[in-house]
């Protein structure tokens, strides 16, 4: 199996799909039903699907993956804008990106960068 993302073409909202399956065939069709599950009307055309070889997809279920944060710590998505959990201060609902290994806000990885938090 491998790791896809999905989304639609020319869409002006940054929705994101991640999907484990088989095939880009495969990962295109669910990523439209999901897609469409979100409140886009988009057509099956309009979607576009990319593999991404860099992240580990290891012990993740088949199908559509939406833990945002366990997406980030797997070098899957590079950083989340919006919504996310800091897995140093735990603060919610703010932008956090990959860090070596985990998912942090900017602060935690300033601290880190800077040496205070190591």
């Amino acid at each position: 199996m491998k790791g896809y993302k999905g989304w639609e073409k020319d869409c002006e909202y940054d929705y994101n799909v991640f999907i484990v399956c088989n095939s880009s065939k495969e990962a295109k069709g669910i990523s439209f039903r999901e897609l469409r599950d979100y409140g886009s009307d988009c057509e099956y055309i309009d979607v576009r699907v990319k593999w991404i070889k860099e992240g580990n997809i290891e012990g993740l279920p088949f199908g559509v993956c939406d833990e945002a944060e366990e997406l980030i710590r797997r070098n899957i998505f590079q950083r989340l804008p919006e919504g996310g959990r800091c897995d140093r201060c735990n603060e919610f609902d703010i932008p956090v990106e990959h860090y070596k290994g985990e998912c942090l806000c900017i602060e935690c990885i300033d601290r880190i960068r800077g040496g205070k938090n190591e």
